[in-house]
């Protein structure tokens, strides 16, 4: 369990890497948890409790966050459900995926990704495999590039304000609604 009191966990991260691929299954206890840039490097299981009882979020307003929710990394496998994931914002060069950036396998079960900020693929930004089953993407906001950027020809604008699935990454929804990105 991850939460601020009575839990195995203060942090999502330190859970992630305490973890052991096909036994454990790693539960939000908070209401509302706040941490940025969580690196998911092996097999997990996160869950919380329902959209409107889970909030994973990496700060307080996506205007003041210093980084996205979630990193999966390639080669790794994670399940998230009953969770909001929102307020994320990162700020290397490329900032996709503010909510989520996906290398691996993403399976997402009644989640909502929504309140995100960042250049493209605000919501989700996909180049492995992602699954989506009864979950909303929604109110996600794309940020223009800096001057740095464009000079540089680093990444794009415009492009998957709720999701950005890239060329031969994989995506199946169902039962999901993007909308309002």
């Amino acid at each position: 369990t991850v939460g601020k009191e009575g839990c195995d966990f203060l942090v999502l991260q330190e859970a992630v890497r305490k973890a052991v691929p096909e036994r454990d299954e790693i539960v939000l206890m908070d209401p509302i948890h706040t941490e940025a840039g969580i690196i998911i490097d092996r097999d997990v299981k996160i869950r919380g409790f329902g959209v409107e009882r889970t909030i994973l979020q990496a700060a307080e307003s996506p205007e003041i966050a210093q980084d996205r929710v979630l990193l999966i990394q390639e080669s790794t496998t994670a399940v998230v459900s009953g969770v909001t994931i929102r307020h994320g914002n990162p700020n290397q060069p490329l900032r996709c995926g503010g909510g989520i950036q996906n290398y691996g396998d993403l399976i997402l079960q009644d989640c909502a990704i929504c309140s995100n900020l960042a250049v493209y693929g605000v919501g989700i930004w996909n180049k492995g495999s992602l699954v989506m089953r009864d979950c909303s993407v929604a109110d996600n906001r794309s940020l223009r590039r800096t001057t740095a950027e464009i000079k540089s020809a680093a990444g794009c604008t415009g492009s998957g304000g709720g999701i950005k699935n890239e060329p031969d990454a994989d995506l199946t929804c169902y039962n999901s609604t993007i909308s309002g990105n």
